[in-house]
């Protein structure tokens, strides 16, 4: 049942996989192309860790808007403290370590792909001397 959902993924070739792999690890979501390329761990951990750290940055952002609501409500100014700007420095350092993974990853990716096949080699027509077949007339015999 998994066979028809990859089907079009699977008939690439894997060079293209390759790049469209390290395109979504590097410009997308860090560990999306690693797990499509086979790599289900890392891909899982990069995915966690990116998600955990948007997560966090989206909490923050959360945090700084419901700080700034009741400062405009109380009429006083903003404290610096209600910044938690440790809460979104976390948050990008995490990103960062997940794209950075996601990089390592890539480049895996990128070797593997550069050493092995590239997906099905065609077959060049054969050379010889032989005749072709002769085509029937219409008034000749089956």
């Amino acid at each position: 049942m998994r066979d028809w959902r990859t089907a079009k993924w699977r008939s690439l070739p894997v060079a293209e996989r390759a790049r469209v792999a390290i395109l979504l690890n590097q410009l997308a979501t860090p560990g999306l192309g690693s797990w499509l390329m086979g790599h289900r761990w890392a891909g899982a951990g990069q995915m966690l860790l990116a998600c955990a750290a948007v997560g966090m940055a989206v909490v923050w952002f959360a945090a700084v808007l419901r700080a700034t609501w009741n400062s405009l409500e109380a009429g006083e100014p903003l404290d610096a403290r209600a910044l938690h700007l440790a809460w979104l420095q976390r948050a990008v350092v995490g990103f960062a370590v997940a794209w950075a993974w996601a990089g390592v990853t890539s480049l895996q990716i990128w070797w593997e792909a550069s050493r092995g096949p590239s997906g099905p080699v065609p077959q060049a027509p054969p050379t010889g001397t032989a005749v072709p077949p002769r085509l029937r007339e219409p008034g000749e015999g089956a």
